[in-house]
């Protein structure tokens, strides 16, 4: 039988957690180095930001040293990380054992195996002592602190500097400001102009009203007009990609290009409750809209009719919605 299988497993409690301690500490000693100068840049970045450095600066030059900062730093995060690698539990043991100050690396001795005489009973029983003793000596195994070394690494203390300079532009500014940090990652370029509209409703000539005209601040405002109204008008947008639309109650009518950001629109109102004009995608304006119907005019006689050698005399009641403008028999 084979004396890998016959000899017991001796391990002291606790190890498995004073081997993981000491793997983390192998892994922070060798990420701490690496991440502090990304950590310096960031700093730089937001002593700038609350310092409103970045005010002022045409927005594509913003843009381009945005780009070449987040360039900059993806190399640099790149560069700083690519040969890091998580400890081996092998590099843990040493560690740990090198920490405690014990010689002969009994955690090896422990998990080593009898490479010769393994089917000799007196061997096994030696070996067996040997990794008794060994694992006795395995309790006082302790963990030391990390230590990342950055004092030697930097003897001239660079690396307080971003800090010394974050906490100075943090006083000037009055604490974080979120604001600045916005502006920072945010280049000014000014906003798109404004979709102009100038439209109106223009009732039927019979009717005698003047044209209704269609304020885009007026959202929501009752347009009263009669039925055969004719909405018309311009609407000027020299950064929509598509025509504007005229939507009443869901009907859309895209307006005509007369020239480049320049639309134009004609449309009669028989029906509807609503007027919306939708450009670059979005509502901009909208109106409730009340159609008016035409009411069919009414005359009658307002006495009989009175008759005489010369004449003949009629009175009579008209009337319309609109107004009557006359009288044909």
């Amino acid at each position: 039988m084979d004396a890998s299988q016959t000899t017991p497993t001796f391990e002291a409690p606790g190890l498995g957690r004073k081997i993981g301690v000491a793997r983390a500490a192998l892994a922070w000693e060798g990420l701490w180095p690496r991440l502090v100068p990304l950590m310096s840049f960031v700093a730089l970045f937001i002593a700038a930001a609350h310092l409103d450095l970045f005010a002022g600066l045409d927005p594509w030059v913003h843009t381009g040293l945005l780009a070449a900062l987040a360039i900059g730093f993806a190399g640099f995060a790149w560069w700083s990380l690519r040969d890091f690698a998580w400890p081996a539990r092998e590099a843990a043991i040493r560690r740990l054992e090198r920490d405690s100050g014990v010689p002969h690396r009994p955690l090896v001795a422990v998990e080593d195996k009898l490479a010769a005489g393994s089917s000799d009973p007196m061997a096994a029983a030696l070996w067996e002592a040997h990794r008794r003793r060994e694992a006795e000596r395995l309790a006082g195994l302790t963990n030391k602190p990390a230590h990342p070394g950055l004092a030697v690494l930097d003897s001239w203390a660079l690396r307080f500097v971003p800090v010394l300079a974050l906490v100075v532009a943090l006083a000037i500014a009055g604490g974080w400001r979120s604001d600045r940090m916005a502006a920072a990652v945010t280049p000014a370029f000014p906003p798109p102009p404004p979709v102009v509209a100038n439209l109106w409703i223009a009732p039927p000539a019979y009717t005698g009203k003047a044209p209704v005209y269609l304020d885009m601040a007026d959202k929501d405002k009752l347009l009263r007009v009669p039925v055969g109204s004719k909405i018309a008008g311009f609407v000027d947008d020299v950064r929509g990609r598509k025509p504007p639309l005229l939507t009443i109650d869901g009907k859309n009518t895209e307006f005509a290009t007369v020239s480049k950001g320049k639309y134009q629109v004609e449309q009669v109102i028989t029906e509807g409750k609503q007027i919306a004009l939708q450009a670059r995608g979005d509502e901009q304006a909208r109106w409730r809209l009340h159609v008016i119907p035409d009411l069919a005019p009414t005359i009658e006689f307002a006495r009989p009719i009175g008759v005489d050698k010369w004449s003949t005399k009629i009175e009579y009641i008209a009337g319309d919605d609109f107004g009557v403008k006359g009288v044909q028999l």
